[in-house]
Order: C-alpha cells, then structure tokens, then sequence
C-alpha cells in the first residue's frame, strides 16, 4: 500500500505521511495539502496565495482545481502571469456552489464534482458534459464507459460497464488500464487519490 506521500521524491523531508491532507502532480512538482493548513510544494514553488483555505485539489486538463472548506472552486489558469486563483463564476456551470467533492478521471481529461444539490461532469475545457439532479460520488476510469457509482451510506460500489457490485467497501480507483483498487469500508482511510496511475491512501 502506497502512504500519502511518493518515496522517492518526499523521503528526504522525512515527512510523517499523517499529517497531509492532500498531494497533486502538476506541472511536474509535488504540491501537498497539510492537515494544520499550510501548503508545500515539491519543485518550482507554484501559487498559493489563497483566497480561502484550500481542503482538496482537483487536477484537469491544464488545469488545477482547487476546492475551499466552505464548498468553493477556485482555478489556477497555467496561462495567468498574475498568480492568482480565480472564483467559480469563470466556469460555464454557473451553479458550482457548496462543492463536496472533485475526483478526476485516469487520465485527468474529466472531472466529478459533486454539489449539495446536484452532480456534474467537466471536461478538460471546463466544459459541462452533463449534469446529475441530485449529489452522487462517482469515480471515472479512462474512459466515460468505466466508471464505478459509490454509496457511501451501504458501504456499496458498483462498477461500470461490468455492473458488478462490491459491498463493505468505501472507496475505489480506476487507473488508466480501467483495473481497479478497493478499500473496505472498515479501514482507517479517508480518501484515495491516483497520483501518476497508482493509488495513494490518505488518512
């Protein structure tokens, strides 16, 4: 099992793997999420002027995503000089509002992000693919064929196409060969990343 930090690149800061919250790839660098709030970047330092604090990132297309405690996105645009990252209200789905949850596809060409209200699903331009009239926590594959639909409350996964369905479990990933990772519902796991086609457990 993969801790929540890559060996290679971390081992040197003898970081104990506890204490970080959340860790992206992007741009090639490392940039880590720590539990008490601050943020370390692993290479070329990248943005993190803020303007809320920032619990999960969502990496898409060229594009980093990242989602506030209060249920906000905010964007960093790799085209920007002014090192800024910008609200929701740049997106076309105006009503990103009170997010819970960003899980990118395989390949990072899709995004999940799953509202109080509603889900949706965004291209690699940011574009809405389509829109679910309810919440539902979904995990994409490589491709939109391969897909797994998780419930939280019955500790229940099904898997798409396949249609199979796992019990006492709470959390999954697809890599890019669409094979997929299970993780009981009785582990101490809070959530699971694909980092590089591999899977990093947080805790």
């Amino acid at each position: 099992m993969n801790s929540a930090f890559i060996q290679e690149d971390l081992n040197i800061l003898n970081f104990n793997p506890l204490i970080i919250k959340d860790l992206v790839d992007y741009k090639g660098r490392f940039i880590l999420i720590l539990k008490d709030g601050n943020f370390l970047t692993i290479g070329d330092k990248i943005c993190h002027n803020f303007p809320d604090l920032i619990v999960q990132f969502g990496p898409i297309g060229k594009y980093l995503l990242g989602l506030s405690v209060s249920g906000n996105v905010y964007i960093l645009h790799p085209k920007k000089r002014d090192c800024k990252w910008r609200a929701e209200k740049f997106f076309p789905c105006k009503s990103l509002k009170l997010v819970t949850l960003m899980i990118s596809s395989a390949y990072r060409d899709f995004i999940w992000i799953k509202t109080v209200d509603n889900s949706y699903l965004l291209n690699k331009n940011l574009e809405c693919v389509f829109k679910l009239g309810f919440p539902q926590n979904r995990v994409y594959g490589a491709d939109l064929q391969h897909y797994a639909i998780i419930d939280t409350d019955k500790s229940v996964i099904t898997v798409y196409p396949s249609g199979n369905i796992f019990t006492e479990v709470s959390h999954i990933t697809i890599n890019q060969q669409n094979q997929i990772n299970l993780v009981s519902s009785t582990s101490d796991v809070d959530h699971v990343e694909l980092i590089k086609n591999q899977t990093y457990y947080f805790f």
